[in-house]
C-alpha cells in the first residue's frame, strides 16, 4: 500500500492546477484529482504534470465544503495509509519528505503552517479518516490538534479583487443559513464576521465577532474576534471603542501583542499619548522580536508585524527625543528579524491588514 497521497478538490483551475502539483508531485506516492465538474484544461494540466501518479475521481459537487472534504478523504482512502490536503490554488514549500518521518500511531491529523507564518490549517490526516469536516465553508476537522509539522509550509495563490467578493458573498450566504440550524457553534459566526467585514459591512461584522466571543468557544477564537472587532472600530475612527474590544480580548487571552498593539494605536489615534506608550510597551514585551512570546505557542490567526515592528511604529510617533530614535532604530532591525523569521526576501502578505493601523505624524 503506498505511503503518501495528495488529496485535491478542484473544478475549472488550469491557471493554478500546474504548481499547486508540481510542488508535491515528487514527493507523494499518488495524486488524487476530485473532479467535481471540471471543463477547461485542469485534468490535461494534471496529467501532463503527475503522469502515472494521477488518479481523478469524479464528485458531485454537494454545495457544501464540509460535506466535499470527507467524501475526498473516502475517495482517497484506498491509495494510502496517509493524505495530504492540497487545495488547486495552494503549494507545497519545504522539506516533504519529512512528513513519512514526523507521522506517528498515536496522531490521526497534524497541522501544516502557512508560507507567512499568519496561521496553521489541518492537512494532513490518516486514512481511513477518523475524523470528518463540519462546516459549509471554512470547514474544520470534528477533532482539534495542536500537532506542526516543521519545516514544511503552504503557500496560497492571491485572489482577484472580483474573486474576493464573489467568495465573501458566497460565504455570508452559506454561513447565515447553517447558522440558523446551529447558532451556537462560534467558529461560523467568527466566519461571518470575517466575509461581513471584508464587504465594508462593519456593524453586521462587530454584532457576528460578538456572537463569537459570548458563545465562549476557543480563547484564541475569542480573542482574535476581539481584535478583528476592533479593526472594524478603527476604520469608523472609532477608537475609544477599539481600545475596550482590545482589553477585552486581553482578558481572554493575555498573550496576544496583536490587542496590545492595537490598543496602542488607537490610543495614539485618540489623543491618550501616554496610554499609546504604556500598551505599545506591553505589546513588545508579549511580542516574539525583543518580548517573551513565542508565535509556536498559537495555531491559530496571528498578525505577524505585531510580533515583531508595529509597536515600535507607535512609538516611533508617540515617544519624543532620543526615545523616539530608539524607537525608529527598533522598528527597522525589528523589520528585518521579522523577514528572517519568515524566511522570505520580501514583505509578508499579512502586513496587508497593517496598512490601516500605521499612525500618522
Amino acid at each position: 500500500m503506498p505511503g503518501l497521497v495528495s488529496i485535491t478538490l478542484s473544478d475549472n483551475r488550469e491557471t493554478t492546477i500546474g504548481k499547486a502539483l508540481r510542488s508535491i508531485v515528487d514527493f507523494v506516492d499518488v495524486c488524487v484529482l476530485i473532479d467535481t465538474g471540471i471543463t477547461d484544461r485542469t485534468i490535461k494540466i494534471a496529467e501532463e504534470v503527475c503522469g502515472e501518479k494521477l488518479v481523478v475521481e469524479q464528485l458531485r459537487w454537494p454545495g457544501r465544503f464540509d460535506v466535499a472534504r470527507n467524501k475526498s478523504l473516502e475517495l482517497s482512502s484506498k491509495y494510502g495509509s496517509w493524505g495530504m490536503i492540497l487545495d488547486s490554488d495552494e503549494w507545497i514549500e519545504g522539506d516533504i519528505s519529512s512528513i513519512g518521518r514526523t507521522v506517528d500511531d498515536a496522531q490521526d491529523l497534524y497541522l501544516l503552517s502557512s508560507l507567512d507564518g499568519s496561521y496553521c490549517k489541518e492537512k494532513v490526516f490518516r486514512l481511513p479518516s477518523k475524523v470528518c469536516f463540519i462546516g459549509p465553508t471554512h470547514e474544520c476537522p470534528s477533532k482539534s490538534t495542536t500537532k506542526i509539522i516543521g519545516g514544511v509550509v503552504f503557500g496560497e495563490a492571491g485572489k482577484t479583487e472580483v474573486d474576493i467578493i464573489k467568495k465573501r458573498q458566497r460565504d455570508i450566504k452559506l454561513l447565515s443559513d447553517y447558522l440558523r440550524e446551529h447558532p451556537k457553534e462560534p467558529r461560523w459566526w467568527y466566519y461571518l464576521g470575517d466575509a461581513q467585514q471584508g464587504l465594508a459591512k462593519y456593524k453586521l461584522a462587530i454584532e457576528s465577532y460578538r456572537y463569537c466571543v459570548e458563545l465562549r468557544g476557543w480563547d484564541e477564537e475569542a480573542a482574535w474576534s476581539f481584535y478583528r472587532t476592533a479593526e472594524c472600530h478603527c476604520i469608523q475612527n472609532n477608537f475609544n471603542e477599539a481600545i475596550e474590544a482590545c482589553v477585552l480580548g486581553l482578558s481572554r487571552r493575555a498573550d496576544f501583542p496583536e490587542l496590545a498593539w492595537l490598543a496602542g494605536y488607537s490610543s495614539y489615534q485618540a489623543g491618550n499619548i501616554a496610554q499609546a506608550i504604556r500598551f505599545s510597551c506591553m505589546a513588545t514585551d508579549l511580542g516574539s522580536y525583543r518580548g517573551r512570546s513565542s508565535i509556536s505557542n498559537r495555531i491559530g490567526f496571528r498578525y505577524l508585524p505585531a510580533h515583531f515592528e508595529s509597536p515600535y511604529d507607535v512609538l516611533r510617533y508617540a515617544l519624543v527625543g532620543e526615545e523616539r530614535k530608539q524607537a525608529q532604530a527598533e522598528y527597522d532591525k525589528a523589520i528585518v528579524a521579522r523577514h528572517t523569521f519568515e524566511k522570505k526576501d520580501s514583505p509578508s502578505t499579512s502586513v496587508d491588514r497593517g496598512v490601516l493601523c500605521q499612525p500618522e505624524s
